[in-house]
């Protein structure tokens, strides 16, 4: 806020008119009267604010003619004795992987596949192992098309005491990439034992 100091006028001219003539002595004279001063305030001129534009982020777009991943919940999962049954001390079983959604969708690699038992989901023994990496490659599947993967069972009874022989409820399965499981029932007999490699999965392809 600034002040200013403005002089009056009238002051000045009593000033003037005691100096031009006229008897310095003379009784009717006027005394001259005192300087006033006038407050005068300014009010500055608010710098306009400027209100920030928000930023959006976009979300990214799907490449044109893409295929998405198939997802767990797009996925029907059964388990079955493959054709042919087995070999001698392992039993071949087929991991069949269904589109039930209304699009296409494409899976790479292997499904997790890990025995569960005891009622209540809890993993025995260890996760199947992995064979033929040089054989992935990418399936397409179109609505109620299926992908399939190869599951070798050993026979818990050819590794002994070293197994830990104990009944399971059936198999979580982790379809390829992703992190959410389903539960697959098929009674049988694992190993506890975390070293034993009982179970063996091949990559995805198409039925």
């Amino acid at each position: 806020m600034r002040t200013l100091l403005v002089p009056t006028v009238l002051a000045l001219a009593v000033a003037v008119a005691g100096c031009s003539g006229g008897d310095d002595s003379s009784s009717g004279a006027a005394a001259p009267a005192s300087p006033t001063t006038e407050t005068v305030t300014v009010t500055p001129t608010p710098t306009p604010t400027t209100t920030p534009t928000p930023t959006t982020t976009a979300t990214p777009t799907p490449t044109a003619g893409s295929t998405p991943l198939c997802g767990t919940p797009d996925l029907d999962v059964a388990v079955s004795t493959a054709p042919g049954g087995g070999t001698a001390g392992a039993t071949n079983l087929r991991l069949t992987l269904t589109n039930t959604s209304d699009h296409a969708c494409v899976m790479n690699g292997w499904s997790g596949v890990s025995y569960v038992g005891g009622g209540d989901g809890d993993q025995v023994g260890a996760a199947a192992a992995r064979e033929d990496a040089d054989r992935r490659t990418d399936v397409t599947v179109a609505p109620g098309e299926s992908g399939v993967e190869r599951v070798r069972v050993a026979d818990p009874g050819a590794y002994g005491d070293d197994c830990d022989a104990t009944p399971v409820d059936g198999f979580r399965v982790y379809p390829p990439d992703n992190r959410r499981s389903v539960y697959v029932e098929r009674p049988g007999t694992g190993c506890a034992s975390a070293d034993v490699d009982l179970l063996t999965v091949w990559p995805v392809t198409a039925a």
